[in-house]
């Protein structure tokens, strides 16, 4: 098998239920108290990648403050798992980010209380907001994407002169007003301190440019003018970098990944609560628009994104192995669909990369078959095929899984992983077809389903006992339900509830999740990135961190380019002062 990294980015709301009396603070503020109870627990540096703020942890993985440019002070908490070597360890360490939130939260509680905000917050790994905004979680997979002969050295020529005629210059102007703004500001600063040396009204001066600029309502009105001002600039170099991008990247791997990702909601849907009570498969589903382009607004999310190719022009430049950046994915709860959908995906992008042909299952319209899909529970829609057939989701995941068995059959060497992910996708699509019900607990979509229906038929029930009055509205308790089941809580949250009377199978054990909280994973550059968060910690060092290198104070930076280098032959190691703040090898 080829080597392959895996990732998983999770978004997951803050939801705060003040106390009587008491403001309800902004999301912002909720991620710092949450980031401030985990740098009490775990060794962390502070975030160096595309002006996120966040921290990078000791296990290698990031959470970050993700928010739109209209919403800038109520955003959403975003977990990124280190580069890992196989599904299951990716499920694992997303596992970790889950139990570091939910055990985050006594502690930003308390933070939170002392800053004037009295109330109970809960943490959900959901899909969607009570407005309807929708985000869910992305999926990455290091790609072999050959490009060569003439069609690549055509399009990397049409990528180079697309960057130097249009984007260069387009990027050159988005951060012009910055600099201007930094330009302004300083001057701003600099008379007021002139003036504090001469009258008193400079000490004025400065204590109003202070508020100005901590202002909740001049930084959301920068950052929304700001953001409409950068999508007028980029929109059009971005629009046609991606459809020169889509010309020739993963040409080998789209084309016939695509029918499995729209199809695959029958096992990683994580269930969606329409109006008239009815669970469909997905939530993320209605907010894809496009097969494939670079997410650049909140309109048209694509199934596969792009964006890779806009953030790391090198990476489209240089080499065969690429992120393959999933944007058409739902938060999953359940251990077995998130390890399957991260699993299948997998041995389909095996399968696609070693020759396999998808030709004949491609859809006529995949984001209308996508949508069809997701709002389908009986499975039973017929979906058009490009060569004029038509078959159902089951249908199509049924053959990958023929076609796929067959391939890793014949290639004879197959890892512990690869046949646990065979096996759970046979057995799934068969109770998929013969006893739904078999899945509670393995399937969001399926488990939603059945606890709404008994909710239903609970409310009924105690309709009719206490006359008719003292049920309380199904819609309510449905909706109720539906946030419930995805907080990271195991008093509150209902699967976790399911888990702790054993209807939640377990892929992965409590001690494993307890240990990726701290260590990375190996194999990876994770791990050079893990050790030097903990090495930093143990010293006492301050630096920074990307994805791609490390800087410590007093150290020469720690290049890591390639995602499969785990940093050995560059000198990363395991602090020797004794164990990391927080370890338990170290408090025990």
């Amino acid at each position: 098998m080829r080597e392959r990294v895996y990732g998983l980015e999770t978004e997951y709301l803050p939801v705060f239920f003040p106390e009587a009396g008491s403001p309800a603070p902004r999301l912002r503020d909720v991620f710092e108290a949450v980031a401030l109870a985990l740098k009490d627990r775990f060794p962390t540096l502070p975030v160096r990648y595309r002006l996120q703020h966040g921290v990078f942890f000791g296990n290698g993985g990031k959470l970050a403050y993700e928010a739109r440019d209209d919403h800038p002070l109520d955003g959403l908490i975003e977990s990124a798992t280190p580069e890992c070597r196989s599904a299951r360890e990716a499920m694992l360490y997303s596992r970790a980010f889950d139990r570091m939130l939910s055990e985050a939260v006594p502690a930003a509680e308390a933070l939170l209380r002392e800053r004037g905000f009295a109330g109970r917050l809960l943490i959900a790994k959901n899909s969607a907001d009570a407005e309807g905004r929708t985000y869910g979680c992305n999926e990455n997979y290091l790609c072999d994407d050959p490009v060569g002969g003439l069609r690549g050295a055509v399009g990397r020529v049409a990528l180079a002169l697309c960057w130097a005629l249009a984007l260069g210059p387009a990027r050159v102007l988005f951060y012009l007003p910055l600099v201007i703004m930094a330009l302004v500001l300083g001057g701003a600063v600099l008379a007021g301190l002139l003036g504090a040396l001469v009258v008193r009204r400079g000490r004025a001066w400065l204590a109003f440019v202070d508020r100005v600029l901590t202002s909740p309502r001049f930084e959301e009105t920068a950052s929304r003018g700001y953001g409409r001002f950068g999508r007028a600039v980029l929109w059009a170099p971005v629009m046609l970098y991606a459809h020169v991008c889509r010309a020739f990247l993963f040409r080998r791997v789209a084309p016939g990944l695509t029918p499995f990702l729209c199809t695959r909601l029958v096992f990683a849907g994580d269930g969606h609560l329409e109006p008239d009570g009815e669970v469909r498969l997905s939530t993320k589903a209605a907010a894809i628009g496009a097969v494939a382009r670079i997410y650049f607004d909140d309109e048209r999310k694509p199934l596969i994104d792009l964006k890779h190719a806009f953030v790391a022009p090198r990476s489209v430049l240089a080499g065969r192995r690429r992120r393959l950046h999933v944007m058409g994915s739902d938060s999953t709860m359940a251990e077995t669909a998130e390890h399957l959908k991260l699993g299948t995906t997998g041995l389909v992008l095996e399968w696609l990369e070693a020759g396999g042909d998808a030709a004949d299952l491609e859809l006529r319209d995949p984001i209308a078959a996508l949508r069809i899909v997701a709002a389908d529970p009986r499975l039973e829609a017929r979906l058009e095929l490009r060569n004029g057939t038509r078959r159902t989701a089951l249908e199509i995941q049924e053959e990958y899984l023929r076609r796929v068995r067959a391939h890793f059959k014949a290639e004879g060497m197959v890892g512990l992983d690869a046949w646990q992910v065979l096996g759970d996708w046979e057995r799934v699509l068969g109770l998929l077809r013969h006893d739904r019900e078999a899945l509670v607990g393995e399937v969001d979509w399926i488990t939603k389903q059945l606890l709404c229906d008994a909710a239903v038929r609970r409310g009924a029930a105690g309709g009719a006992a206490d006359g008719g009055a003292a049920a309380p509205p199904v819609p309510l308790v449905l909706r109720k339900l539906d946030l419930k089941y995805h907080v990271l809580d195991s008093a509150a949250g209902y699967y976790y509830g399911l888990r702790a009377a054993g209807r939640a199978r377990r892929l992965v054990t409590d001690a494993e999740v307890e240990r990726a909280m701290f260590e990375p994973p190996a194999g990876t550059r994770a791990r050079a990135r893990g050790l030097a968060v903990q090495e930093a910690a143990a010293l006492g060092l301050s630096g920074r961190v990307s994805w791609d290198w490390v800087k410590l104070a007093g150290r020469k930076k720690l290049v890591l380019r390639d995602p499969l280098a785990d940093g050995s032959d560059l000198g990363a190691k395991r602090p020797a002062t004794g164990g990391v703040r927080g370890d338990p090898a170290a408090s025990g």
